[in-house]
């Protein structure tokens, strides 16, 4: 028994001594990895530091970089404007060209033709030749046409015939003689290109304004005639100009729509 107890207070002594070294040891353990933690989180910082400088370094690059473009472009803009107008310009003259090449050239073929139109009471014949025919001796022309195409009705039911004079004087002889036709339903006219039609339709409105005002009318080739005063129609102005009710002292000055 008394082997067991010296051996007994010898193993407590033992723990307790390595207790007490442990209960030593705890703190500098701590200590140095605590030491580590914030030498971790330094360099941690200075990384996160120097990382960030270099973002706020990249993004003024880019931010002068951008505003040096936007001012480049900037002053290119007007240029850039300048350059797209002159392009327009030129596209415009060479349509403008173009449309005129074509207008003289549709003016070429159609210049020896005229358009007739009368009533199926008025001319009586049972084809257009006859109606041609009939046409012709009223107005006490002798000529000769080349072909004749029937067009169809106007919006007054009258027939459309396009006749191809064998030449341009024989044509005059016909405008020239066509007011034989007073008091008949039948009238000859030129054949028209597209923008001479436009332009006829135009002075056709403008005359029934007038004439819804008690004024008397005529309408020539691209000019027409109110109360004997003739006006010419002017491209260069608007077409609706008369319209927006100038006074007709101003009107008579410039004599032109």
């Amino acid at each position: 028994p008394k082997s067991r107890r010296t051996l007994k207070a010898s193993t407590e002594s033992e723990s307790e001594e390595e207790g007490s070294n442990l209960s030593t040891n705890i703190p500098e353990t701590i200590l140095k990895e605590v030491r580590e933690i914030k030498t971790q989180n330094e360099n941690f910082k200075k990384e996160t530091k120097k990382g960030l400088e270099t973002i706020r370094k990249e993004i003024q690059q880019r931010e002068e970089t951008w505003n040096a473009d936007r001012n480049n472009m900037q002053e290119k803009i007007p240029e850039i404007e300048s350059k797209m107008e002159n392009k327009i310009n030129i596209i415009e003259s060479k349509m403008q060209q173009i449309e005129h090449m074509e207008e003289r050239r549709q003016k070429s073929e159609r210049k020896d033709n005229i358009i007739i139109k009368c009533s199926t009471e008025e001319g009586g014949g049972t084809n257009m030749h006859q109606d041609i025919q009939w046409i012709l001796e009223t107005i006490q022309t002798e000529v000769s046409y080349r072909n004749a195409v029937y067009l169809g009705d106007d919006w007054k039911g009258r027939k459309m015939i396009l006749v191809k004079m064998k030449n341009f004087e024989d044509k005059l002889k016909v405008m020239k003689n066509k007011r034989r036709l007073e008091g008949t339903d039948c009238y000859i006219e030129n054949d028209l290109t597209k923008e001479e039609r436009g332009i006829q339709t135009e002075l056709r409105k403008r005359a029934r304004e007038e004439v819804s005002k008690g004024h008397t009318v005529k309408i020539g080739y691209k000019k027409i005639q109110i109360n004997g005063q003739w006006y010419k129609y002017n491209e260069e102005v608007s077409k609706n100009e008369l319209r927006r009710g100038e006074k007709k002292q101003e009107v008579q000055r410039r004599k032109t729509l």
